[in-house]
């Protein structure tokens, strides 16, 4: 049997009465943690039936990149409270211990991405969400996701202070760059790439303030939901397409 990455949580460690304080600590040191079969099948399968009626009702607002290969809904929690990631008990505490304090404002996304000559996968490119201050999100896969799936890419450790100095010494990424336009695979080390190909039901927790995009897609398509959080409000850029209310 494959030996599973540390930040991964492993069938023992599921039933530990502490589990979100592990993931926390994974999260503070790593950047991400990896929980495989958090969500059962039959979650996953109603939840794409439930993005997919959405994704054909003309009032559901909904942002699609140029060439309609990322298709989001923002606040899909609100059309659909089985949805919404942000109420589940132990996302809920680890998002809440990580950030300090219960955060005031967000919605959950979901996420179709569909395999279009020339796209730039989930998130357009590789990037960072903010380079002023640690970002969590919980990213669930809807569908099975392997390498021609569009996959989730992260280097591991690079959201601290100390880190992104260090990255724009050795690499010449600058960190006060979001969008990053050299691309990484070219110079870090493979050790410090993750690709996470997994199972339909796999939660992520991560610090999106690290280095990470979703793979361009070569086949198929992706579903997935993503948490999002303010200390305050959604940024006024981002209310207009989130549905429902906010």
């Amino acid at each position: 049997m494959t030996e599973l990455p540390p930040f991964f949580i492993n069938e023992r460690l599921r039933g530990c009465n502490n589990l979100a304080k592990i993931i926390v600590d994974k999260v503070r040191y790593y950047g991400i943690c990896v929980v495989p079969h958090f969500f059962e099948t039959s979650f996953c399968e109603q939840a794409i039936s439930v993005i997919n009626d959405h994704l054909n009702q003309s009032e559901t607002v909904i942002w699609r990149d140029k060439i309609n290969s990322d298709q989001r809904i923002m606040g899909i929690g609100h059309l659909n409270d089985r949805l919404e990631l942000r109420s589940q008990p132990l996302i809920a505490s680890v998002i809440n211990d990580l950030y300090g304090v219960t955060p005031e404002a967000g919605f959950t996304m979901s996420g179709y991405l569909r395999s279009v000559e020339g796209n730039l996968g989930s998130g357009q490119g590789w990037h960072r969400d903010t380079v002023k201050r640690d970002q969590y999100k919980a990213l669930v896969y809807l569908s099975d996701v392997e390498q021609d799936n569009g996959p989730f890419q992260f280097i591991l450790r690079t959201f601290s202070v100390k880190s992104m100095q260090a990255v724009a010494r050795k690499y010449g990424i600058h960190e006060t760059e979001n969008r990053i336009n050299i691309d990484p695979e070219t110079l870090f080390p493979s050790s410090r790439i993750f690709e996470l190909c997994a199972q339909k039901g796999t939660l992520i927790i991560a610090n999106t303030r690290s280095i990470h995009r979703g793979k361009p897609i070569l086949k198929g398509a992706r579903y997935a939901l993503t948490t999002y959080y303010w200390e305050n409000k959604i940024p006024p850029h981002m209310v207009k397409f989130v549905n429902g209310n906010v």
